[in-house]
């Protein structure tokens, strides 16, 4: 990848974060007591659904009682150091398996053709018998 590439990638996520910090803090200036009306960050993965209907459910059942709201508020800190701690170890992970992939690709690439199975055998074709000599074709 060129520096240039490389340095037009790093604008295009700095602008992303830019953007969705900006909409978080939009978001958070308006947050509704109605459940109903609670708007979260766009999800295009889908994968924050089941936290957010579970965190609703939760928020519910605190009913004004603050040792209820402190220990809900503490089980979503530990959840967000939880997905902070995974990070590095994730991305790690991701960029070894990358990498072990280029290097299959790579080496199909070199050595593919010589690797191949060889082609079967074509099946043997029984003989037809010529025109007027088989049995009983007298």
């Amino acid at each position: 990848m060129s520096d240039n590439t490389k340095d037009a990638a790093k604008a295009a996520n700095e602008a992303s974060d830019a953007a969705f910090a900006s909409d978080v803090a939009r978001i958070l200036k308006s947050v509704s007591k109605n459940p109903a009306e609670v708007e979260f960050p766009r999800d295009p993965w889908g994968m924050t659904t089941e936290l957010r209907r579970a965190g609703l459910r939760a928020a519910a059942s605190v009913r004004g009682n603050e040792e209820k709201q402190r220990l809900y508020l503490a089980t979503l800190q530990v959840l967000a150091a939880h997905v902070k701690a995974r990070l590095k170890d994730d991305q790690a992970a991701f960029k070894a398996r990358l990498e072990r992939q280029a290097a299959l690709a790579r080496n199909e690439r070199v050595y593919g053709r010589y690797n191949a199975a060889p082609a079967p055998a074509p099946a043997k074709e029984e003989a037809v018998p010529a025109k007027g000599t088989e049995k009983g074709s007298e």
